[in-house]
């Protein structure tokens, strides 16, 4: 495990080197511009279509907010933190329930974020993230602590040297047994 550790993070400070430029300065990156790493934050707002053992028996879907925070090691690679929250809104609304059940349920996520970028232009970033952590019931219906994963592919769309970029994703998120689901995901970056 201390090897693959150890590789990991060879892999990312070679990755984040700057290559020697032997040209006149009209060879110039188009990463020029900024400096790596450096921070990168994102905010986002997912909706999640419930899929799963769970989902044929209760409603499972969703509604995400997630945060996410920390350093762009080089333009093909972020590794940060995040917090979300996620409402599980009417989980037994096929059942006749009496007036007054609160039939919510609402998680806390806390997870490690890893993307692999694939930059197209200036502009515009295909990626792929990877999300691993914990989820810990805090309103309604949930109780206890769930392993948490997302995977998915996603769009960046902006100009980061200039400010906010637009953020576009689709993942798979698990969270507990049987309480899948495909998320949509819109946000920004920063």
């Amino acid at each position: 495990m201390k090897k693959i550790l150890l590789l990991f993070a060879l892999t990312a400070l070679c990755g984040s080197l700057p290559a020697q430029n032997t040209g006149s300065g009209n060879s110039a990156s188009r990463y020029e511009k900024r400096s790596y790493p450096h921070y990168q934050g994102e905010i986002s707002v997912a909706f999640g279509v419930g899929v799963g053992e769970a989902s044929q028996l209760i409603n499972t879907n969703r509604i995400v907010l997630e945060t996410v925070h920390g350093a762009r090691i080089n333009p093909y690679l972020f590794v940060g933190a995040g917090l979300g929250y996620t409402y599980y809104y009417s989980l037994l609304a096929d059942y006749d329930l009496p007036e007054g059940i609160d039939d919510s349920s609402g998680m806390l996520p806390v997870f490690a974020d890893f993307k692999g970028y694939y930059p197209v232009s200036n502009r515009f970033a295909l990626y792929m993230a990877f999300d691993f952590g914990a989820a810990m019931g805090v309103s309604g219906l949930a109780e206890g602590t769930e392993f948490y994963t997302a995977l998915g592919p996603g769009i960046t769309l902006g100009n980061r040297a200039k400010g906010v970029c637009g953020d576009f994703g689709i993942r798979f998120q698990h969270m507990g047994t049987g309480t899948n689901a495909f998320l949509f995901r819109i946000g920004l970056n920063f």
